[in-house]
C-alpha cells in the first residue's frame, strides 16, 4: 500500500519549501509506510494540518548532520538562503526595466520613478 500512499506524483510539493507533503490524517493511518518510504528516500516530507504546516519529517541521517553542524552555520545557511531568495525576486524582467531606466534618467526623471519589488 506504499506505493498509493507515497507515491511521489500523487504528493504535491508546498510552493514555498519546495518539500513534497502529506496531511497529518494520511500520517495518522500509514505512519509506517510514510516513515519507512521517507527512510528509503531520503527525502524530507512536510506535514500539514488543515492544509497548514505543522511539522517536517526528516530522515535520521539528514538529522544527524543537522544537529553535528555548528549553530552558527546554521543561522549562516538560513540568511544566505534568505539573500538568494531576495536576489531571485529582485532579478525579474520588471525590475531589470526599472534600474535600466533609473540609470538613463537625468535627476528631475530619477526622483519619480518608481521600481517593483
Amino acid at each position: 500500500m506504499a506505493a498509493t500512499v507515497l507515491a511521489h506524483d500523487a504528493l504535491e510539493k508546498d510552493s514555498q519549501t519546495g518539500l513534497r507533503q502529506v496531511a497529518t490524517s494520511t500520517l495518522r493511518n500509514h505512519l509506517g509506510e510514510i516513515v519507512d518510504s521517507v527512510a528509503a528516500s531520503r527525502e524530507t516530507l512536510l506535514l500539514m494540518s488543515h492544509k497548514r504546516p505543522k511539522a517536517v519529517l526528516v530522515p535520521y541521517d539528514t538529522y544527524l548532520a543537522m544537529a553535528s553542524r555548528p549553530r552558527e552555520n546554521l543561522a549562516l545557511d538560513v540568511l544566505t538562503e534568505h539573500y538568494d531568495q531576495m536576489a531571485m525576486a529582485m532579478n525579474t524582467p520588471a525590475a531589470k526595466a526599472g534600474v535600466e531606466k533609473a540609470f538613463a534618467a537625468g535627476p528631475a526623471e530619477f526622483s519619480q520613478i518608481r521600481i517593483p519589488h
